[in-house]
């Protein structure tokens, strides 16, 4: 028996830009609940191909996980960690500092590339006017996205 889906197929994924890199992770929730993270991770040179970009985006979409119950807290700092090391910083500080965000999320086909600003520490979402939509997008399309959203991130910073 699968588990409880009351978003009805919608996926999620992220990519944290640091530096010179793209870290783009998966997501899993259950439930109506928040999003947390889910393997794989995945660290790409901010010069990466836009075709390589897509594919990578589009594979951490397909590792999306709905759980059956919330992840332990034991899991998700497990998950945190791992995600560390394959980032190779020591703590969640030195991650999220100088980062930017764009949340991917994907439902039947429908694709929306999300520019996130920080704030106090938090990430939020820029204007909806500012998403990046797409229908049945070639991986390519998505690299591109990708890349437009963070430029917008830029022109906000």
């Amino acid at each position: 028996m699968s588990p409880w889906d009351p978003l009805n197929g919608l996926r999620g994924a992220s990519v944290c830009g640091r530096g010179r890199t793209f870290v783009v992770t998966s997501d899993r929730r259950a439930g109506y609940g928040p999003n947390f993270m889910n393997p794989p991770f995945s660290v790409l040179s901010a010069d990466v191909t836009d075709r390589e970009l897509g594919e990578t985006v589009s594979a951490a979409i397909e590792a999306y996980l709905v759980m059956d119950d919330l992840p332990s807290d034991k899991d998700i700092e497990k998950v945190g960690q791992e995600l560390l090391e394959v980032v190779g910083v020591r703590d969640g500080r030195a991650f999220d500092r100088g980062a930017s965000l764009v949340v991917v999320q994907e439902k039947h086909g429908q694709w929306s590339i999300e520019p996130w600003r920080r704030d106090r520490g938090m990430f939020f979402p820029l204007r909806e006017d500012l998403f990046i939509n797409l229908s049945d997008p070639v991986a390519e399309d998505i690299g591109v996205a990708v890349k437009k959203a963070f430029a917008v991130l830029h022109g906000f910073a």
